[in-house]
């Protein structure tokens, strides 16, 4: 990673998002052919699944984004390849994959010898926390490779705490994404767009409707823009250019800013 951006987004477009649309599934059916190859024996090889989760793609720009917000985050991944050929990667890519794998190893493993067609709970305890462990993982090292960082702020993905006036988020995802985007290392552009080989790399439960968890979040390390800001970027490209670049230089880092102000 090498720049994180805050986007206050909440755009529809049909055109650009029947492109998103279709780079989403083309990436699901590369996503599909893991879980469709994958043998349940009594063993799964773990850091092979997380290493192969994701498909051999290079993708510039990493999307977070609450899955209430799908239509917005297919929308953006559609405008940013029909306006720069800027390829990005969507976290829902996987969110209903890690839910299937899931169900197949609990339908396997973890029913409990009764005829009520039970689940054990402390199997199911094992088996969630090695799958959102292994894609959390799978996560961390796609954040890694992108050279860019999106987050689709809204009133779904993000609130603000009544009394303390704190951004909170509800999804644990969300929180993880942005806490890592926030530690990881910070790479130049340069690596980014070096010939790097990339391997392969949750849906709401309605039983979880009324449990609900808050994360305080970061968004200091986040340059906040605008539906206004993207036309700017847009008007501003020229064909000669590279999109990334230009993005910022338009809204350059605070650290930048900082010095700016200093001299």
């Amino acid at each position: 990673m090498y720049r994180g951006f805050k986007l206050a987004y909440t755009y529809s477009n049909e055109h650009y998002y029947s492109i998103g649309k279709k780079i989403h599934e083309n990436t699901k059916v590369l996503v599909r052919r893991v879980l469709d190859n994958l043998t349940l024996n009594s063993e799964i090889n773990g850091t092979l699944l997380e290493q192969e989760w994701f498909p051999q793609l290079k993708f510039d720009i990493f999307i977070s984004h609450s899955h209430r917000n799908e239509l917005y985050a297919l929308t953006l991944a559609g405008w940013l390849s029909e306006t720069f050929g800027l390829k990005a990667f969507i976290d829902s890519y996987v969110w209903g994959f890690s839910d299937e794998l899931l169900k197949n190893i609990d339908n396997k493993y973890c029913k409990n010898k009764d005829k009520n067609n039970s689940y054990s709970y402390e199997q199911r305890n094992i088996s969630t926390s090695h799958i959102h462990m292994m894609l959390n993982s799978a996560l961390l090292k796609m954040i890694d490779r992108t050279e860019c960082f999106i987050i689709i702020e809204t009133n779904e993905s993000i609130t603000t705490h009544e009394i303390f006036g704190e951004k909170r988020t509800y999804s644990p995802w969300i929180y993880s994404e942005l806490l890592i985007s926030n530690l990881i290392r910070k790479r130049s552009k340069e690596s980014h767009r070096s010939h790097v080989i990339i391997k392969r790399g949750q849906k709401k439960s309605n039983l979880l409707e009324h449990f609900r968890v808050s994360y305080m979040v970061d968004f200091d390390h986040l340059i906040p823009i605008t539906f206004i800001d993207l036309d700017k970027w847009k008007d501003s490209y020229e064909s000669d250019q590279n999109a990334l670049d230009l993005l910022y230089k338009l809204y350059p880092a605070k650290e930048i800013i900082n010095q700016f102000e200093e001299i």
